[in-house]
């Protein structure tokens, strides 16, 4: 909203009669604009508000005057200590999204009605005491940041949320969130693993104790050679599999283990991977291998469909000036099993041989499909 404009605000009765009212404020707010949007809260359905330093206390007259509040996005900008209460009454509110300052915020909200809600900036101890106050949540993404210390904590008995299909856990706070932890209702995980080696010890405990089905799992910073397999009781109903700025993941032993066990991740369809690498000639893979593994999956090679992956995806961004021939001649090998399911290769355009229309921080993907 125009914030710089404000005889603009006077009518705002009269030019948006009917609620809910949505609306974005990004920057210092003036006392005409806030008036006027705390005269009109009733209507607020949609609201995102930058909080500037020493100004929690601008909104405290909407406090009991939010009827039709259904979604929050708080961005603060604290530089002390603050208690910030003027959401507490919003009957309707269901959707929160929090972006924390410096220093520890301790908001009064009606925390027991959120199906969705994202923190950020906070600490794995202040997002695990709000996850306790969760019990409705559905979805629920936690990214932490990286300079705040990360502090012990260890429930006698973990958070147990039975609604709550969807969880995005990155930063500092991931390692002890899923220590204290179990949704047995988890269908999506993304987890940014950490660099201390504990992690998929502490993911395989959380996955054991859950007793979930998960359909999809992104995982970053991944380390470990038997990943997958080690991981298997738990993927049963695992439909999309996703592993991005991995080491050492896509190796000759778990191209084997996928060509010659069809019955592992039976339900597999999407294998999506971000490669890490900078050349292309350092992969830790023989190609003949995974030419095997894709024939394996690939209808056009094996009689059960039932094990058949819909999508085979390699993202590489190799150096400027390199040429991926290597990469070329494996898709091109696929070029005749054009049809509706895909395997895709998506490649940086810096070699000088591609001679692409594109800027260079774009991708090129070449898309290359299954046949019956």
């Amino acid at each position: 909203m125009a914030e710089e404009v404000p005889t603009e605000w006077s009518p705002l009765g009269f030019r948006a009669r009917c609620p809910p009212l949505s609306f974005t404020t990004l920057c210092t707010y003036r006392a005409q604009v806030v008036k006027e949007l705390s005269r009109h809260s009733e209507r607020w359905g949609a609201v995102e508000l930058l909080i500037p330093r020493q100004g929690h206390y601008l909104f405290d007259e909407v406090r009991g005057r939010l009827p039709c509040l259904t979604k929050l996005c708080l961005n603060l900008k604290s530089e002390s200590e603050l208690v910030i209460e003027s959401f507490a009454e919003a009957p309707r509110l269901e959707q929160l999204y929090l972006i924390s300052g410096l220093y520890s915020v301790t908001f009064v909200l009606p925390w027991h009605q959120l199906t969705t809600l994202t923190c950020e900036n906070f600490t794995n101890v202040e997002c695990m005491e709000i996850l306790q106050l969760c019990e409705a949540l559905v979805d629920c993404s936690l990214i932490g940041k990286p300079t705040r210390i990360s502090m012990g904590l260890n429930l006698s008995t973990p958070i147990a949320r039975q609604h709550l299909t969807s969880l995005r856990a990155e930063g500092m706070v991931t390692q002890r969130i899923l220590q204290n932890l179990e949704l047995p209702s988890l269908r999506d995980l993304q987890w940014e693993v950490d660099y201390f080696g504990h992690s998929l010890e502490i993911l395989l405990s959380f996955l054991a104790r859950s007793h979930c089905r998960l359909r999809n799992i992104c995982l970053w910073l991944i380390k470990g050679k038997d990943l997958i397999q080690r991981f298997t009781p738990f993927f049963t109903s695992l439909v999309v599999l996703e592993i991005k700025t991995f080491e050492e993941f896509l190796n000759d032993e778990f191209l084997r283990w996928f060509t010659h066990d069809l019955e592992a991740l039976p339900n597999l369809r999407k294998i999506a991977m971000d490669l890490d690498l900078q050349d292309w000639r350092a992969q830790n893979w023989t190609v003949e291998l995974m030419r095997e593994m894709i024939q394996s999956r690939c209808p056009g090679f094996t009689a059960s469909r039932s094990v058949c992956l819909d999508t085979f995806r390699l993202v590489y961004r190799p150096d400027k000036d390199e040429d991926d021939t290597g990469l070329l001649h494996l898709a091109a090998e696929f070029k005749p099993l054009l049809d509706p399911k895909m395997i895709e290769f998506t490649i940086s355009p810096n070699s000088k041989n591609w001679n692409l229309d594109l800027d260079s921080d774009s991708d090129f993907s070449s898309d290359l499909y299954w046949s019956d």
